[in-house]
């Protein structure tokens, strides 16, 4: 789990990129029809992804500072600072998006 934590914390670009494309989508779908609910669940999780890769961003940035300095190594200072931002933030965070996943497909499918 750390493993997947520490990688996805290293791709916070790729998830501001994911989110932005999903975020436009997503509303643009949403915008042909207003009363569809997997798209509203889809707008507000790809929101919660920009949240998470920015909450990423930040962890990502202080474990660079931290590991540059010689003080500790990348792994661990990022992984300090995840406790430090109460994990359960970033785990209901994934649940939502995961959420939002499930009514994307749901609406693709139906």
């Amino acid at each position: 789990m750390i493993r997947v934590l520490i990688a996805a914390i290293r791709a916070n670009r790729a998830l501001l990129v994911l989110s932005t494309v999903g975020l436009g989508v997503a509303g643009a779908r949403l915008a042909v029809d207003l009363t569809s609910i997997p798209w509203w669940l889809a707008v507000a999780s790809a929101a919660l992804l920009l949240w998470l890769s920015d909450v990423f961003r930040v962890i990502d940035s202080r474990a660079n500072e931290l590991s540059h300095s010689g003080r500790v190594p990348y792994r661990q200072a990022a992984i300090d600072l995840v406790a430090k931002q109460q994990v359960w933030i970033i785990l209901m965070l994934l649940a939502a998006v995961g959420i939002g996943a499930l009514a994307v497909i749901l609406a693709v499918v139906t």
